[in-house]
């Protein structure tokens, strides 16, 4: 078997992982969080499990592939029988759980945490010259931001105007990340994240993955758009120290403004653009195009897949190459 291996911006091999191994590591993960598969008396038996069925999605979305593709592609990889091409989209459009993405992208962000502890930290590397030095006394750093996918529907009119006009948009899925940035191996990976429908409002969602996904101590930088009582709500609780632009030109009366503005730290938040590298990663990956669903909940379930499949990458570029590969450089 023959793996090709990339140069990083510092210097070191980063590997490609085999198709094979991709799926191994998708079927090892849907199996810790998918639900038993249904048994009852009535209707047809279910063949596939739920953690097939989310397995091969990851995999469909860490390849960008179509359904026929994902087909053609499992020929070779697995011994066993498998879902057809219309039997997985007919999941993915009937029975594909959203709770079941965030807790498989929580598996995922735990696994990654326990790869990425202080204690695992190359020695001798020392924290990047760029930041402050109050920065890497206060780590871990989360960063928040959202962006639109779109995906293939008909385009639609907007319930608002910008400018004098109506515009036409094509419908999109709004995702929300919240990654978690290492400093010193200049890595970002999730630590959490949500989608909502086209132009759901950055509060709200950023209220919701701060609810699911809360971080524990550290930065948390994010833009203005976020805001928002659903955002101050839930900080108010939490043990992290939020660097958040605020709207108005900074005047505050709510207390947990007040406290945002005089913790408010210039060189901290222009980090924040560090995050933008992930949305055109993203996209970059998918050509500059859409996502080939064409159902809302498809394209939001697709988004968040967008995001675990990220997460995946960054895990296969620090496990070990499995026994008997040869990298071609």
């Amino acid at each position: 078997m023959y793996i090709s291996l990339l140069m990083g911006k510092r210097g070191f091999l980063r590997r490609e992982a085999s198709p094979k191994e991709v799926l191994e590591h998708c079927l090892r993960l849907a199996r810790e969080v998918a639900p038993p598969t249904p048994k009852g008396k009535r209707g047809r038996p279910w063949r596939y499990s739920h953690a097939l069925y989310l397995a091969l999605l990851l995999f469909r979305a860490f390849f960008h592939l179509t359904y026929r593709e994902t087909e053609a592609s499992l020929q070779d990889l697995m011994e066993g029988p498998f879902p057809s091409h219309q039997s997985l989209a007919r999941y993915a459009l009937k029975h594909l759980d959203p709770k079941l993405l965030e807790a498989l992208l929580e598996r995922l962000s735990r696994e990654l945490e326990a790869h990425l502890a202080p204690e695992s930290s190359p020695e001798g590397e020392a924290a990047s010259d760029e930041a402050p030095a109050h920065l890497a006394a206060l780590s871990p750093l989360y960063l928040m931001d959202t962006t639109g996918l779109a995906y293939r529907s008909k385009d639609r009119l907007l319930r608002f105007r910008r400018g004098k006009e109506v515009r036409r948009v094509r419908g999109h899925a709004r995702l929300l990340a919240l990654m978690r940035w290492d400093r010193e191996r200049r890595l970002l990976w999730p630590w959490g994240g949500v989608v909502g429908e086209g132009y759901a409002p950055d509060p709200r969602l950023g209220g919701e993955v701060l609810r699911r996904f809360p971080p524990s101590r550290g930065w948390l930088l994010a833009d203005a758009g976020f805001d928002g009582k659903e955002v101050w709500g839930v900080l108010g609780e939490a043990g992290v120290r939020p660097v958040i632009r605020l709207r108005g030109g900074g005047e505050a009366r709510e207390e947990a403004r007040v406290r945002a503005r005089e913790g408010w730290d210039p060189e901290v938040y222009r980090f924040r653009g560090v995050v933008e590298g992930v949305f055109g990663g993203m996209k970059t990956r998918l050509g500059g195009g859409y996502l080939w669903e064409r159902k809302p909940w498809t394209a939001m379930a697709r988004a968040l897949l967008e995001l675990i499949a990220y997460g995946l990458r960054v895990l296969l570029s620090l496990l070990p190459p499995p026994p008997g590969y040869k990298a071609i450089y």
